[in-house]
């Protein structure tokens, strides 16, 4: 998983300097498959509270760890927002506007 999250960072990096669009102060995390589901991955509070640290204003994260985090209300000990995905065109849209989102689900048809 970590070499698909590899060229998922360095095909936002490649888009951001290719669209001339600065990336905001965000932060995302997640095992994403081959189909661009972004599954669950284990450590997610310390993961936020190291972006917490970073000063990172918004981090997307994996639905299901949302869920968890919710549900053990340590969602509560964060000062950011804290976006749940469960794909990774979700993540393309919010960077980069509605017509990346829809060029990746199209790719995925």
């Amino acid at each position: 998983f970590s070499r698909l999250f590899c060229q998922n960072v360095t095909f936002v990096s490649m888009m951001s300097f290719m669209k001339k669009i600065a990336i905001p102060n965000v932060a995302f995390t997640g095992a994403i498959d081959l189909f661009g589901n972004v599954r669950a991955i284990g450590g997610s509070y310390l993961k936020l509270c190291s972006a917490e640290r970073a000063g990172v204003e918004k981090v997307y994260i994996p639905k299901e760890n949302y869920i968890q985090l919710c549900n053990s209300k340590e969602i509560n000990a964060f000062d950011m927002q804290i976006v749940p995905i469960s794909h990774v065109d979700e993540i393309m849209g919010a960077l980069f506007g509605e017509e990346m989102k829809t060029c990746i689900q199209q790719q995925h048809k």
